[in-house]
């Protein structure tokens, strides 16, 4: 039937070479007629309907193999329905250059998993991760090239996770990883992943050099977790500003270094 794909009736089961022996060990019966319909998804066939006939029952008819394909068809187009309606949810979902969720769903699903935590006090993890000086990339570079670093870190922050963890592009430059039952020590383990997949990865030269700044936040509790982003947001401020800092201190170090030999 696989290889006709079409639909079965087969009236002396015990006499056609058809009809597997081992069919009937199975069902600890014997068998007199079979009823085989292919459940197709768009045009693929994904499994088989059949019904099977025991000697103690009645007759089958081509009117029953009629009603069981009528059947079938119907559950494979509802099926057919349902996945296609998944599609598109996807891609709604989806950030188109990343493949990875964009930002409505992460505000979607970041409000789910607050929920969950509050209820169930499991531990929760937000990383939000900013490319360094993105802009200043795409004018050196262009804009395709900052597009394959977006897509680059992307599929290396999939990689660096777990299955139930989340990947979003939720801006241009920013990205955030939602991990559930995740405590603060095992978010730092994962941005720890994360810096050696990237420094890995520009070792080789598979992409242009940059730098990611983190905002790491884990919540223990019901007060901690309604803050997630808000903590997570501000301590990836927080690291913008050190790095600030740090090179002011740099230039100044290398001002005061040369002064003297301006006054020469």
């Amino acid at each position: 039937m696989f290889e006709h794909e079409a639909p079965l009736l087969i009236s002396e089961a015990e006499l056609d070479p058809r009809v597997s022996s081992r069919l009937t060990k199975i069902i600890k019966t014997d068998i007199k007629a079979i009823l085989s319909v292919p459940l197709k998804i768009s045009s693929t066939i994904m499994a088989v309907v059949e019904i099977i006939q025991t000697k103690e029952q009645g007759s089958f008819s081509s009117a029953h193999l009629q009603f069981l394909q009528t059947m079938t068809n119907l559950v494979g187009l509802m099926a057919e329905k349902i996945h296609l309606q998944s599609k598109l949810q996807d891609q709604d979902r989806l950030d188109p250059l990343t493949k990875v969720y964009n930002r409505s769903y992460f505000e979607h699903l970041l409000a789910q998993e607050i929920e969950r935590c509050e209820r169930y006090n499991f531990p929760l993890s937000l990383i939000l991760l900013d490319i360094e000086a993105f802009q200043k990339i795409n004018e050196e570079y262009g804009y395709q090239a900052g597009d394959n670093i977006l897509k680059t870190l992307a599929c290396l922050l999939r990689e660096q996770v777990r299955k139930v963890d989340t990947v979003f592009r939720i801006g241009a430059d920013e990205f955030a990883l939602l991990l559930p039952h995740t405590d603060e020590q095992g978010a730092q383990q994962v941005r720890q992943r994360i810096q050696q997949a990237l420094q890995e990865a520009q070792d080789n030269q598979r992409i242009l050099p940059f730098h990611i700044k983190f905002g790491l936040y884990s919540a223990a509790g019901t007060e901690e977790a309604k803050d997630l982003f808000a903590q997570a947001d501000i301590n990836l401020f927080q690291e913008r500003q050190e790095e600030i800092s740090k090179l002011m201190r740099e230039r100044q170090e290398l001002f005061q270094l040369i002064l003297p030999f301006m006054d020469e």
